[in-house]
């Protein structure tokens, strides 16, 4: 510990540690802590990774910044990004499936030697525990800390933008690199603190929906942040051409449903909140029920992306709801046709928070989540929690216009025309 210059009683530290130990890891399938071979399986990746180098994207721009996201994919969509908002470029780029590789012959053998030290009691604890994966995850989360710590010292970098921050490790691995003396900014993406960020350790805190402000004064106590910056959404500056402008002509009298293929992720056990395909299929229900009281509006589905890689099977599955279920043309990206629907309802899609940052009157109905929204925000005027709720507002959002939707509710200032990088 003392490496890292670590006080055993410092607050933060002390919610580093519960966020690691308490938040869920999206790594693994949801039926890892029930798997009594993981904490072999985890033994096995990590002698294997070991001897592949990790892999970097580097360029010489000489900020002494970098960016530290999921993996590599996303490089150019990341560096626009950080350029549009800081001006500064990047000399390092770095993906956290690739932390589990060799920085280095000496730097493996340590790791090696730590591994086989510790591993004979983690399978025991894992074997004979309730939750398998507790022991070996955080294992491989400890090689991963030392192996980024590495990187980044070894690259000179001093400011580190840290994306996809919903990691069960990502406080404590934001602690460590502090206490190395690199200035770790964090960017949570538009989805509520809630959900996986009630705990936030960093230097600087960059949101991404304005309905965030509202969480980090909820959430004060836990948030470890010396900064507060209000950013825009992630994917904001790649949908500028589309939307930075004042036109808002819907398609009249349409609904558009937002999926987030719960039913799929739960059957593909990779599902992120407990109980979310079944809330998701009543919200859906609700749509269908509303639509038949209703035949005067057109009603169309959104598949989300992993629905489309399973298409036969998504239209199976809609088909229950609904003799023939309507769906928008899944050739083409949903954040680019916010302008065929009216109104659109989610139970808490990204898209959605994008959506009405654009302008789109939208309508989140959040069940299964009591303390989402905020009662007292004014994001709470779009939430209803009732199926007649729902019906009252959707009929609402029908009728009004765009602008009169938007004040109405409280919420002129979520849009991208309330932002300065957007409305010179």
């Amino acid at each position: 510990m003392d490496i890292f210059n670590i006080v055993p009683k410092d607050k933060v530290w002390e919610h580093s540690l519960k966020s690691n130990f308490t938040y869920k890891t999206y790594r693994f399938s949801m039926g890892a802590p029930r798997d009594y071979w993981i904490s072999l399986r985890i033994l096995k990746m990590i002698f294997v990774s070991h001897f592949k180098p990790i892999k970097l994207h580097v360029e010489k721009a000489n900020s002494k910044t970098g960016i530290f996201d999921t993996n590599l994919q996303h490089i150019e969509f990341r560096k626009k990004y950080i350029k549009k908002l800081t001006g500064s470029d990047m000399d390092l780029f770095i993906g956290k499936e690739n932390l589990k590789n060799s920085p280095s012959f000496i730097f493996s053998l340590f790791s090696i030697i730590y591994v086989l030290s510790v591993f004979p009691m983690v399978i025991i604890l894992s074997f004979f525990g309730k939750n398998k994966l507790k022991y070996p995850f955080h294992v491989l989360n400890s090689i991963e800390a030392m192996n980024l710590a590495y990187v980044l010292k070894k690259h000179d970098i001093k400011k580190l933008h840290f994306f996809s921050i919903y990691e069960s490790d990502s406080n404590l691995l934001a602690y460590v690199l502090m206490k190395c003396g690199i200035y770790v900014n964090k960017i949570p993406s538009e989805v509520p603190l809630l959900f996986w960020n009630k705990i936030v350790v960093a230097d600087s805190l960059s949101l991404c929906f304005r309905y965030q402000e509202a969480e980090i004064k909820a959430f004060s106590e836990t948030m470890h942040v010396k900064e507060i910056n209000q950013w825009v959404p992630e994917s904001a500056f790649d949908l500028e051409v589309e939307y930075n402008s004042l036109d808002r002509t819907t398609a009249p009298n349409t609904i558009g449903f937002y999926s987030s293929g719960m039913w799929l992720r739960h059957e593909l056990d990779i599902l992120d909140i407990e109980d979310a395909d079944k809330h998701e299929k009543t919200l859906l229900q609700y749509l269908f029920n509303f639509n038949l009281k209703y035949p005067q509006y057109k009603l169309e589905i959104y598949l989300h992306p992993l629905e489309k890689k399973y298409l036969s099977r998504a239209y199976n599955y809609y088909t229950q709801f609904s003799a023939s279920p309507v769906f928008v043309d899944p050739n083409t990206s949903n954040s680019k046709r916010f302008f065929k629907s009216d109104v659109v309802v989610s139970l808490y899609s990204t898209l959605s928070f994008e959506r009405i940052f654009w302008g789109f009157k939208t309508i989140v109905f959040p069940l299964g989540q009591p303390d989402f929204p905020l009662p007292y925000s004014e994001f709470s005027n779009i939430c209803p929690k009732s199926e007649i709720e729902l019906e009252v507002k959707l009929l609402e959002a029908l009728k009004n216009p765009t602008d009169d939707f938007f004040v109405s509710n409280g919420i002129s200032n979520y849009r991208y025309n309330s932002y300065n990088i957007f409305n010179n």
